[in-house]
């Protein structure tokens, strides 16, 4: 566990501080996508003897399912606005070459 949350750390410091992606979005969401890991790494410390009472832990279990809910979500919706974009961008380039061929 301690090796993925040191590797998570290094993670999320290189794509802040190089920010390698080709946009503004897509380092965002690697951003936010190393976040949430790192709190899932952290929130899994929760289910050992740390906190004494089943009901702590069923409330820390529940909070990482909706965090981890939000994220795939985020995810989808993103990847679904990527999708339309090439959808669209390929349709107006077809009815450009068809304009064009009249």
């Amino acid at each position: 566990m301690y090796i993925t949350i040191m590797f998570s750390l290094a993670t999320l410091g290189y794509i802040v501080t190089w920010q390698p992606m080709e946009n503004g979005i897509q380092n965002g969401l690697a951003i936010f996508n190393e976040s949430v890991l790192l709190t899932c790494c952290y929130l899994h410390f929760l289910f050992t003897d740390y906190v004494p009472t089943p009901e702590l832990k069923y409330y820390f279990g529940n909070f990482s399912l909706y965090v981890l809910y939000v994220d795939f979500g985020l995810n989808f919706i993103l990847l679904v606005r990527e999708v339309i974009l090439i959808i669209s961008k390929n349709c107006k380039k077809i009815f450009l070459h068809r304009r064009l061929r009249k």
